[in-house]
């Protein structure tokens, strides 16, 4: 739990006292994670600042560009000063209710101003954001997180206001635009200037900036003086027409439409299509239903939108209707139109024909009162002498409907045996959905899934009718909402797991998928698993807590993992790293491992080459006459000392004995350099001192450095072969003449020997 709230809220690796640049290091092994070290007792036993008693809000420094804004200045105060607390200045946006929601927060280090640059922070910062901000503190004590608080919100700080500007001629758009307004917002307001909305469009001529009309969502406003909402959505200018340039044209109604009568202002040499299509004459009416609109006509000529008949000043334009005649199937209506003293035969009775229905007769009413006139077996006879409706009388059709269920599906929600395997009758006239709300009462699927009706694999709706006899499915589906998918990847991971299992969210993994056995891989370390993205988890306290995706999670831990609604889960395994450090060739020498005759060494993360050299020595080869001196790096490599660490940067000296100290963090290749020496004075020193006293110590002669034995490699062992073989036949001859045989030896060794022995 300690560590899964550590993950959570801290990153720490030092920290540094600005006023008197004091700064400590928590140095750790590759056993021992940060947290661990952070929770080791500290080597300060005070509190570096004491609190203060005074406390400046945070506050933005300057005016807050959403347009490719790069970066954010504010200042902050620290909430508390203790050595053990943690600060944190969080950032809020409001919405149009000023209820606050976190948009991201900074690790806070000191009291002061500060900048924020990161593109993925800002660009959290949206147009029309009104901003807030607080800082947040907390201690750490053992492990736990205790003393959290939160200072006062700073003021309201406001993004540049983007709103939607549609700019009007008469019923037309010609600007549908979303614009950036110049002014900063103030006090939840902005003061628009008349420029910045009417530079978008020119009219022409039938149209002016002048007198213009304003709204802003719906509410008329002064455009000389437009202070409009923060959060308002929508300005509206209606351009004002230039009166000069249009001439009147009226339209006239019947006398029950009479009220509709009007005068239009119509654009000069304008075509009739185009006034039907300025104007936008009306085509429905509300008063007297007993007639129908028929069209718009100038002198007993229907007009149209594609006439190019100019309009003449002063023109009238007359509305005709015809008589209604409602058609009525039960189902639908239809209004058709008739003159009166029509036949009713003369019109398309397939209107009522319904292949699930028969005819029985027809009603008659009257369609301005609703009142009945008469029943009637056909309309043959029949005549229109005013608007009415003729309603169709059916005799319905009955089916079977048979509720079945898949017994594989039955796992998934439970089904009353009321209904389960009945036959029910039902009428095609009916829309099914009375039906299926009675079964749904007896019917109850299992969390995550939904009831469905299905007939031949087909998805029944409520409205659906019945055509008939058919078996009507009882299905459970699964209600994807309610589900995630869990993968698990690794090298190695059964490919089951890592295509991914689905479960119910808001639910332990292990209870519902299987979980990964192993780690996937044996040639590596296994570190743990890694999310992609914070996840859920139940701690001790059978509490559920969030924890961050950049904690390594055990196998045995997986478990105990909660999903979350609309999040997938993905656990990768992460191993400890190999890297591989190259000894480069050179021309005069060379060096190679012992166990595969390589020169390149592969060093697991955090040990050092002399922790992989154990088990597999280094072999050094140089050319006759020549002495290793050192080693040079193609990059800068930490080198172990007894309390720390040193750096040796790249192409820097490495002494010998410095090698085996180095702990690789990438793939390195070092290059050993060699010296042209004479040797042969070394094997006299070795006799001198009494360490060859016979040829044979000479030839079993072990070398050791302070690291490693150096193995001088195949070649010597071969000659060494020789010389056992030569020295055997000069036994033979003669034992007194060994200090001879000894200087023999010596020329021997000179031009074969491949490099200076070393003791």
């Amino acid at each position: 739990m300690k560590k899964t709230i550590i993950t959570t809220f801290l990153c720490i690796s030092s920290f540094i006292v600005f006023d008197n640049v004091a700064k400590a290091d928590y140095i750790t092994d590759y056993n021992t994670s940060v947290e661990d070290t952070v929770f080791q007792k500290s080597m300060f036993n005070f509190d570096l600042i004491p609190e203060t008693s005074n406390y400046s809000l945070p506050t933005i420094d300057k005016i807050i560009s959403t347009q490719n804004i790069t970066e954010l200045d504010y200042s902050a105060e620290l909430l508390s000063y203790k050595k053990n607390s943690q600060n944190f200045l969080i950032f809020y946006s409001l919405d149009e209710n000023k209820i606050p929601t976190e948009l991201f927060r900074i690790k806070l280090e000191k009291s002061g101003s500060g900048k924020i640059v990161n593109r993925s922070l800002l660009n959290k910062i949206k147009p029309n954001s009104t901003l807030i901000m607080n800082v947040m503190s907390f201690d750490i004590n053992n492990g736990k997180i205790e003393n959290t608080k939160y200072s006062k919100t700073s003021k309201e700080y406001y993004t540049q206001k983007t709103i939607n500007l549609i700019v009007k001629e008469g019923d037309k758009k010609v600007v549908t635009k979303q614009v950036t307004l110049i002014n900063e917002p103030k006090d939840g307001k902005v003061l628009v200037i008349p420029y910045e909305l009417e530079k978008y469009h020119k009219p022409d001529k039938y149209y002016s900036y002048t007198n213009e009309k304003v709204t802003v969502d719906g509410q008329e406003y002064n455009i000389n003086n437009l202070e409009i909402p923060f959060n308002a959505k929508e300005i509206v200018l209606d351009l004002a027409k230039n009166e000069e340039y249009w001439q009147k044209v009226s339209v006239t109604f019947p006398s029950i439409y009479k009220d509709k009568n009007t005068e239009y202002s119509i654009k000069k040499n304008s075509t009739i299509g185009e006034l039907v299509k300025e104007t936008k004459l009306p085509n429905e009416f509300e008063k007297n239903n007993d007639y129908t609109f028929d069209g718009y006509y100038i002198d007993d000529k229907k007009i149209t939108q594609n006439d190019t008949t100019q309009i003449k000043e002063g023109q009238n334009i007359k509305a005709v209707f015809k008589t209604k005649v409602v058609l009525d199937n039960g189902k639908d209506k239809k209004e058709v139109t008739l003159l009166t003293g029509q036949k009713l035969s003369e019109l398309d009775t397939s209107f009522f024909e319904k292949e699930h229905y028969d005819i029985e007769s027809y009603t008659l009413y009257n369609k301005e009162n609703n009142e009945k006139i008469k029943d009637i077996n056909n309309l043959q006879d029949e005549t229109v002498d005013n608007s009415i409706v003729i309603k169709a009388n059916y005799k319905e059709k009955q089916h079977t409907l048979s509720v079945r269920q898949d017994d594989y599906n039955k796992r998934f929600g439970r089904v009353d045996s009321s209904i389960s395997d009945k036959d029910f009758m039902w009428s095609e006239a009916k829309p099914v959905g009375e039906f299926l709300k009675e079964l749904r009462s007896k019917i109850k699927p299992s969390t995550g899934y939904e009831t469905v009706f299905r007939i031949n694999k087909n998805v029944v709706k409520d409205s659906d009718h019945i055509t008939k006899d058919a078996v009507l499915e009882i299905y459970f589906k699964k209600n994807e909402s309610d589900w995630v998918t869990v993968r698990f990847n690794g090298r190695g991971i059964d490919k089951f797991l890592s295509d991914g299992q689905e479960m119910l969210a808001n639910t332990r993994i292990d209870t519902m998928i299987n979980l990964p056995s192993s780690t996937g891989e044996t040639s590596r370390e296994f570190l743990g698993w890694k999310a992609n993205d914070d996840y859920l988890i139940v701690g001790e306290d059978s509490k559920t807590k969030k924890v961050s995706k950049e904690k390594l999670l055990q196998t045995n831990e997986l478990g105990s993992v909660v999903t979350e609604k609309g999040k997938d889960l993905e656990f990768t395994a992460v191993y400890r790293e190999i890297f591989k450090v190259e000894f480069a060739k050179t021309q005069v020498g060379e060096i190679l491992l012992a166990n595969n005759n390589s020169n390149i060494l592969e060093v697991n993360e955090f040990n050092s080459i002399g922790d992989s050299t154990k088990n597999n020595k280094l072999i050094i080869y140089p050319r006759s006459g020549y002495n290793l001196t050192h080693f040079i790096a193609d990059k800068n490599v930490k080198v172990k000392t007894d309390n720390s660490t040193k750096e040796i940067f790249a192409g820097q000296k490495i002494e010998e004995e410095d090698i085996y100290k180095i702990i690789p963090t990438s793939d390195l290749k070092l290059t050993p350099i060699f010296e042209y020496s004479l040797c042969p004075g070394n094997l006299n020193e070795m006799i001198e001192n009494n360490k060859i006293k016979t040829v044979e110590d000479a030839l079993t002669l072990e070398f050791e450095s302070k690291e490693d034995i150096r193995i001088l490699g195949n070649a010597f062992n071969k000659m060494v072969e020789k010389l056992k073989t030569l020295m055997e036949m000069m036994k033979l001859e003669q034992k007194q003449k060994r200090e001879a045989e000894l200087l023999v030896m010596q020329e021997q060794i000179k031009p074969h020997f491949v490099g200076c022995l070393k003791i």
